[in-house]
């Protein structure tokens, strides 16, 4: 009965603001009593309820926050692991802001629940300690007590693989994403975990291996690239051995794509992988990793190949043949023929998933068309450089200089490449970080290239390259921000590549010269394997703002009439659907008139948002003057916290307009299509 009446009290509390403060205070003196009645019974209820309670902190007086803290020697009094656990989650729950968590540190039990030996009561202390390091200053002591309570539970998780770890491991990923975590811990993680069993009941324990390796790159890539490639090399059952490994492996794999033993290896591997007779389904998601970490020839080709005559649909096997297209467009050597032969592969892959496109219009391919189309533009750049080089070198000196002379002329493929990755970076708000800090590389890379074709062209204008800096790029004012292994990597070379054309610039100023460096430079900026982005294959985030053009045509010709005398009131409203954590502060919506035979008009006008807002309205008066005039509108927007302009292409409205005195007929009020989620999914269900 007082169980009840407990828990009435505590819903009726949460719906009453006004009344928490005492509800706390009634609880508190409650579990006092029926603790010294060691009713065990009542004490986990109202543990409970406090815990419930717990979430409305700011109702919590410091004398409330020590009063339940205190109660821990009581509690502990009654041998009760379920009611020890229940006391533990109310103070995870308070200790969710650095105010709470300092006075919950100032005397503390944790250490001791940290050595506790029943596991579960120690995951929970675990749970605790954590909030409590991640939201307050912890000492040295007890910050060293809790990492070994962490490494000592995972070494019995690790021997003990069947028992239910997700909770705890999931713990940990967290803390080894945050910034109290320590390459020297995250060593000792790597190094626990590497003694685990290769086989699918240890898949978890891989998973934060991969969140490790994701996080500390610099200091565990080389252990962890040895361990597993021995690991795997010496299975006796290839088989068994979880997806997650290879991909670990594969994104340890060294920067250089013609590296000859590596290569080897990458084929061996893939061998391997054949004749173990692995499903379909796993042989697709070890060659998508091949192609997230740049192993495309030697790796994710044949791979893709092997699955190519088994899948079921056109749709599967048209995404299977796009994908084997850019594997085949990574060039086995610098030369005219091989980037010849990257460009045509992947106009292949092109149209390949534009069919994908116009038949499965529920799914995400125009970020892969756009992709696929920016690489393209960019190896049409470089064979544009590389074969204005190979003429020079067959010049004499006068006609040499005056080719020079007109270096902007040839460099205009490259500038073409820029701006198509500009415009696919605006369109990629979705986008994850690494995709949009790849997308900025490539951005750069062009632009390298073009400023210094610009310099030898005319060397008197005193023009300088550009600076390139991961800052610069935009996505480093996210929280928790750290460049993966391949895009620190590209990024190192860009910046070796300006620095030897700025000392080569200054040293020796002779054109031709300057240019072969130029072209050697390119090399290894093609020979690096920055591999697809993991948007190209997934979206976890979406946003469409949909757009409603008013007034509307009723005469059933899809044509609005209007009077030349007359000022036509145009109103555009949005709303927006999206699940991105960044929110959007403002939006600009465009009106575009166009007219035939005349230059297209332009009318803006932005909108500040309040703070999850997602309606908004903007009204135009137009003068219309011209016979028909086509009226569409989209949106450009601004998020809150990189403050970058994107733009939304899932929809837009049209609105056809004719004068009275005139005749159309003119579709309007049309929107955009939307996007799905996944199609990875194709493959999966392709039998063997």
């Amino acid at each position: 009965m007082h169980s009840v009446i407990y828990c009435s009290l505590s819903k009726l509390s949460s719906r009453c603001e006004t009344i928490l403060p005492e509800q706390i205070s009634l609880l508190l003196s409650e579990l006092e009593k029926v603790i010294n009645q060691r009713n065990k019974i009542l004490v986990h209820c109202i543990l409970q309820n406090l815990s419930s309670i717990a979430e409305y902190r700011n109702f919590w007086t410091i004398e409330n926050i020590k009063a339940i803290r205190d109660f821990y020697h009581q509690i502990n009094l009654l041998s009760s692991k379920s009611i020890l656990c229940t006391w533990l989650h109310c103070m995870n729950v308070l200790s969710s802001t650095e105010f709470h968590s300092k006075i919950l540190l100032e005397s503390y039990p944790w250490s001791v629940l940290l050595n506790f030996g029943n596991i579960v009561v120690r995951i929970f202390a675990i749970k605790l300690s954590l909030n409590l390091l991640l939201n307050g200053e912890m000492d040295a002591q007890f910050q060293q007590t809790l990492l070994n309570s962490i490494l000592v539970t995972l070494c019995q998780f690790i021997d003990n693989p069947t028992s239910p770890s997700s909770i705890f491991l999931f713990l940990v990923s967290k803390f080894v994403c945050s910034l109290k975590c320590t390459p020297r811990f995250a060593s000792s993680l790597v190094r626990n975990i590497l003694r685990s069993e290769l086989a699918s009941s240890s898949d978890e324990f891989f998973q934060l291996l991969a969140v490790i390796n994701e996080n500390y790159w610099r200091e565990c890539r080389e252990i962890v690239n040895s361990s597993l490639f021995s690991a795997i090399s010496n299975s006796k059952n290839f088989n068994i051995v979880p997806p997650i490994v290879f991909t670990i492996l594969l994104s340890t794999m060294p920067f250089s794509l013609l590296n000859q033993s590596n290569d080897q290896n990458l084929t061996n591997f893939a061998g391997q992988i054949i004749s173990n007779n692995f499903n379909y389904w796993t042989i697709y998601k070890i060659a998508r990793s091949a192609l997230r970490f740049g192993h495309w020839r030697y790796l994710a080709l044949p791979l893709l190949e092997k699955i190519q005559t088994s899948c079921e649909s056109i749709e599967t096997e048209s995404w299977i043949s796009s994908l084997i297209y850019i594997c085949k467009a990574q060039p086995l050597a610098f030369n005219m023929d091989e980037l010849a032969n990257s460009e045509s592969n992947l106009q292949f892959a092109s149209l390949n998933l534009k069919f994908l496109g116009s038949t499965e219009k529920s799914q995400p391919f125009g970020f892969a068309v756009d992709y696929v189309n920016c690489l393209e533009s960019t190896f049409r750049g470089i064979h544009s450089v590389l074969t204005t080089f190979n003429v020079l070198r067959l010049l004499n000196s006068e006609k040499r200089q005056i080719v020079i002379q007109s270096l902007g002329t040839y460099c205009s493929p490259v500038m073409e490449a820029r701006q198509q990755w500009v415009c696919l970076c605006s369109r990629s708000f979705d986008a994850d970080t690494q995709t949009l800090l790849q997308m900025g590389l490539m951005i750069r890379m062009c632009l390298l290239i073009e400023q210094y074709l610009g310099i030898l062209c005319d060397p008197g204008t005193g023009a300088k390259l550009s600076e390139i800096s991961m800052e610069d790029l935009g996505e480093s004012t996210q929280k928790s921000f750290q460049a993966s292994a391949q895009t620190q990597g590209f990024l190192e070379l860009l910046c070796w590549a300006r620095n030897e054309l700025i000392a080569l610039q200054s040293t020796d100023p002779d054109p031709i010269r300057g240019f072969k460096v130029l072209v050697d430079i390119l090399q290894c900026l093609v020979d690096f394997p920055l591999g697809l982005p993991r948007f190209f294959f997934q979206r976890v985030q979406f946003t469409r703002i949909r757009l409603i053009i008013s007034p509307q045509p009723s005469d059933g010709r899809g044509v609005f009439k209007v009077s030349s005398m007359d000022l036509l009131p145009v109103v555009i409203e949005g709303i927006i659907e999206s699940t991105n954590k960044r929110s959007i502060e403002s939006v600009c919506v465009v009106l575009t008139l166009k007219r035939d035979n005349l230059a297209h008009v332009e009318k803006k006008q932005t909108i500040q948002l309040e703070p999850e807002q997602k309606y908004f309205k903007s009204q135009f008066l137009l003068k219309i003057t011209h016979q028909k005039t086509r009226i569409k509108a989209k949106v450009w927007f601004v998020d809150a916290v990189t403050k970058k302009q994107w733009f939304d292409e899932t929809d837009s409205a049209t609105l056809t307009v004719e004068l009275l005195d005139g005749a159309g007929t003119s579709a309007a009020g049309q929107s955009g299509v939307g996007y799905g989620i996944y199609f990875d999914l194709l493959i999966k269900n392709s039998r063997r």
